[in-house]
């Protein structure tokens, strides 16, 4: 049997026979490498301009609305499209797909660096919204390259250090750079160079072993595409608009009901985008769902404790700490989650993945109950409780994405990574829509400064998610890495040629 050769990730070696085509076998270092550029990238686009949002507003002359979209463009672009990219990575090759999405963040990210005016830079943020399929394409690409659980685990576990490591570092590289004197276009350059650099290395990586022989579901991907972009568009702008306003009301009810119908379509085609009963899996959903509150609550803790440390003193709470300062405070928590990602296998080897990942909401929930008791924490408190989440991160995140990936069959590898996405598509725009609503429940009179008590409902509400986190991950069904084909799915080699599989 003709297979292309793909070098394992655990560092044991290539999975299949070395000798036909050593020669062509990057070293791992280069997949992790442009694994590496690629989020960093993507998490800078989201976080690094959090920091330096006056500057961007003054620079490129946005209005308040402008502002808004500039920001929110991505997430909603990318909201059904990229569940769909994913899937097509099952089809037409994960690195041919990931090359298109890759260019499309290069071509973004450039479109933004060169902006003089709103328009440039609002159609580049758009484009960008497609290359954030990058993520769920690469969590694919690196378990195709991985045969066994330890590889599988080393993967997850490395994912995990790039994404929540490069928000640290992304939200401390916009705060620097304006502080060394750079603007916001140089922020954006930056960024720029990084996807383009990403771009050009991808071009090094080994074309995948499977492909997935049937038709695109077309009616499923419009539908998908469709429901989630008006789910997101509803939910992004429900504190802009008012949740009981015509408007937002109008959108969720609609979304949900073509998310409905999508599900009924999936159920009874023959070739789904997304197979439902592959997702519904006891090995795969709690997974996704815990791996999907774990970046939730990330970008949460990250955005909720900036916004109470750049509060001024006189508020009667807060640090009034610059965001270069704010990035500081940052950096432990992103070398926390960069070196436990690295070293977090043999821990979910001894616990399991199930329990390591229920570990994980545990410690969430013990440390937000102990930080919500303190209703004037110290700046020595906001680093203990940092410190907590990176690790409590650490811990469900990778374990939980280590069991989605060792149950994603060859062939259906981006398929459950798209699921991942569109769950976390879900709660990544109701969870700040709830944060926010805790957040302005109350004002300091005649201000528009939130009260300090807002902020401890925010940590409940933490505290409460940990609890969920602990649930649903002890419903997790572990396995080892799952080697055999998916439905449909076939081996292909460097030239395309496939061999046909007996059926499953």
């Amino acid at each position: 049997m003709n297979q292309s050769t793909t070098p394992d990730l655990s560092g044991s070696g290539p999975s299949v026979d070395e000798s036909q085509s050593a020669d062509r076998v990057p070293h791992k270092a280069v997949i992790l490498t442009v694994a590496t550029l690629l989020v960093f990238s993507l998490d800078a686009e989201a976080f690094a301009l959090i920091p330096i949002l006056a500057d961007l507003k003054s620079h490129y002359s946005l209005s308040a609305s402008q502002l808004t979209w500039t920001l929110a463009l991505p997430a909603l672009v990318g909201a059904g499209l990229i569940p769909v990219m994913a899937r097509m990575g099952d089809m037409f090759g994960i690195r041919r797909m990931l090359l298109i999405a890759a260019g499309a963040a290069a071509v973004g990210t450039v479109l933004c660096a060169v902006a003089q005016g709103p328009t440039l830079l609002i159609i580049g943020r758009a484009i960008i919204g497609v290359g954030g399929a990058c993520l769920p394409l690469f969590y694919a690409y690196m378990r195709s390259q991985s045969r066994s659980s330890e590889s599988v685990d080393f993967a997850a576990g490395f994912m995990t250090a790039i994404i929540g490591g490069g928000l640290i570092i992304s939200f401390l590289l916009g705060g620097t750079i304006i502080k060394l004197g750079g603007s916001a276009q140089t922020v954006l350059t930056v960024i720029a160079a990084l996807a383009v650099l990403g771009f050009a290395l991808l071009w090094l990586l080994p074309k995948g072993n499977t492909k997935v022989k049937t038709s695109l579901d077309l009616v499923g991907a419009g539908l998908l595409i469709v429901a989630l972009t008006i789910v997101a568009l509803g939910l992004n702008q429900g504190n802009r608009w008012g949740w009981t306003s015509p408007s937002i009301i109008t959108l969720l009810v609609l979304g949900i009901a073509l998310l409905i119908s999508w599900a009924f379509w999936e159920l009874r085609t023959e070739s789904p985008i997304i197979d439902l009963r592959v997702i519904s899996r006891r090995e795969v959903w709690p997974a996704c769902v815990a791996a999907a509150f774990g970046s939730f609550l990330g970008a949460t803790i990250v955005l909720t404790a900036s916004q109470y440390m750049a509060t001024p003193e006189q508020a009667g709470y807060g640090f009034g700490m610059s965001a270069f300062t704010i990035g500081l405070y940052f950096l432990p928590l992103g070398i926390i989650i960069g070196f436990g990602g690295l070293t977090i296998r043999p821990v979910m080897q001894r616990l399991g993945l199930r329990n390591t990942s229920a570990l994980g909401g545990a410690i969430t929930t013990i440390s937000f109950i102990w930080f919500a008791l303190d209703g004037n924490p110290t700046t020595t408190k906001y680093l203990i409780i940092l410190i907590c989440w990176g690790l409590a991160y650490v811990l469900t995140v990778s374990s939980a994405a280590a069991a989605y990936m060792r149950a994603s069959r060859p062939g259906e590898e981006g398929m459950i990574a798209g699921g991942a996405r569109v769950v976390a598509t879900g709660l990544n725009g109701l969870g700040p829509a709830i944060v926010s609503a805790l957040l302005t429940a109350a004002f300091i009179p005649k201000t528009h400064v939130p009260v300090a008590g807002n902020y401890n409902n925010v940590w409940w509400f933490i505290a409460a998610c940990g609890v969920l986190v602990v649930a649903v991950s002890l419903l997790i069904r572990q396995t080892a890495a799952r080697t055999d084909l998916a439905s449909n799915a076939v081996f292909a080699d460097d030239a395309d040629r496939t061999i046909t599989k007996s059926s499953a």
